[in-house]
């Protein structure tokens, strides 16, 4: 484990290091202080990220097993800072839904560089993106706290908000 925050006082966050590039980062794991794994903790890559948004209804056997139809187009959902915790934290089970929380290992892209208007073309996408991780995304699951695609709540569809 390097801790680069120590070698470039600059750098205090992963979005520190995002907005460094990859050749900057490169060039200060020499100078980095090493420390074996088994003797830290580790944090969220990226505790507080600007955004934190995911795809809903993107796997189609846990469509399957709860009946809900496939979109038609992307649903949007906003997650809120406040739910990341770094690996092996407890994660926190709502007290409206104790018996009804759902989890999924998801694979989580972090944005880099803005890709506003982006061609659809992979190769552009890809260089907005800074690198990739796994998101453990929990959430309630009973039919009171579900929403369907077609009245998807506020919280989960991103209708008119755009970025400026």
């Amino acid at each position: 484990m390097c801790d680069i925050a120590l070698a470039e006082s600059s750098i205090a966050t992963m979005i520190d290091a995002v907005e460094a590039g990859q050749e900057d980062i490169q060039g200060l794991i020499p100078k980095a202080t090493k420390t074996p794994l088994h003797q830290v903790r580790l944090a969220p890559p990226t505790p507080r990220p600007p955004k934190f948004l995911a795809i809903g209804y993107n796997y189609s056997a846990h469509l399957e097993e709860t009946g809900m139809a496939r979109p038609t187009r992307q649903v949007w959902c906003n997650k809120q800072q406040t739910s990341i915790v770094g690996p092996g934290d407890p994660v926190e089970v709502p007290k409206v839904a104790p018996d009804a929380t759902d989890y999924e290992s998801e694979l989580g892209l972090v944005i880099g560089k803005r890709g506003k208007n982006a061609p659809n073309d992979v190769k552009a996408v890809l260089e907005v993106v800074a690198g990739f991780t796994i998101v453990n995304d929990v959430a309630a699951s009973t039919p009171a706290v579900r929403w369907s695609t077609s009245q998807a709540s506020a919280t989960c569809e991103i209708q008119a908000e755009f970025d400026a």
